[in-house]
């Protein structure tokens, strides 16, 4: 067998982050926003109370987000629901960039809410799935560094592009995201729970690089007897 490897590994783990930072950029995107529509030229005027609500209803959906993605996790899978979360994410940044009009910014920040409390709830469940014992924490830390890292990328492009401008560059991280999608294997832990054995293996496989067999067929025994203890 060849040199054990986590490449594969640190890449899946990079790529769902990649939801988690695309979220961060819709989160904070009311920060930069409301300056611009605040502004005597906007296209939009809005006033105090009209701000205040732009800022504060993603934490509505935010509130649901996580019923959703506890739900999704088990019946459509870790990745599928990762997908899904961004691709909310996608439909609110929609919904942003047509909108003429305060109800749909409204209604776009709920949405967006939503999917964040499903990527909060999917990414860290995968990373901990995922990861080798002597790695976890340090890339259970990986979320908070590109959510945050999210919010930072509408504080550097916010004073420097336009209000469209802004939505345009949020929208390149998700759609990054798709791209890096194929580089995610699905967890072994949800195969198994589906008495998915093979399934669990290709992705054992893949997020192993280099490993013997027999270690391979190991780390399945333990997810095995880990989920027959739980449940």
């Amino acid at each position: 067998m060849g040199q054990r490897s986590r490449f594969n590994l640190y890449l899946a783990v990079i790529a769902a982050n990649v939801g988690a930072f695309s979220l961060g950029s819709l989160y904070n995107w009311s920060s930069p926003a409301l300056i611009k529509l605040s502004a005597e030229d906007s296209f939009l005027p809005i006033n105090i109370e009209q701000s205040s609500w732009i800022g504060s209803l993603i934490g509505v959906g935010s509130i649901f987000g996580p019923f959703i993605g506890g739900y999704l996790v088990d019946n459509i899978g870790r990745k599928a629901s990762m997908i899904v979360s961004v691709l909310i994410g996608l439909v609110a940044w929609a919904i942003v960039y047509f909108s003429t009009s305060i109800w749909p910014i409204y209604i776009s920040r709920v949405v967006g809410g939503l999917g964040g409390g499903i990527i909060f709830t999917t990414v860290p469940l995968y990373v901990a799935e995922v990861a080798e014992d002597d790695v976890r924490s340090a890339l259970g830390s990986t979320l908070n560094f590109f959510f945050a890292s999210g919010y930072l990328v509408e504080y550097i492009f916010g004073p420097l592009v336009s209000y469209w401008d802004l939505v345009l560059v949020s929208c390149v991280a998700p759609m990054f995201f798709f791209l890096l999608c194929p580089f995610i294997p699905e967890s072994p832990y949800y195969y198994i729970m589906k008495n998915d054995v093979e399934g669990a293996l290709k992705s054992l496989k893949t997020l192993r690089k280099g490993w013997q067999k027999k270690d391979i067929e190991r780390e399945l025994q333990v997810i095995k007897v880990s989920l027959i203890s739980y449940y």
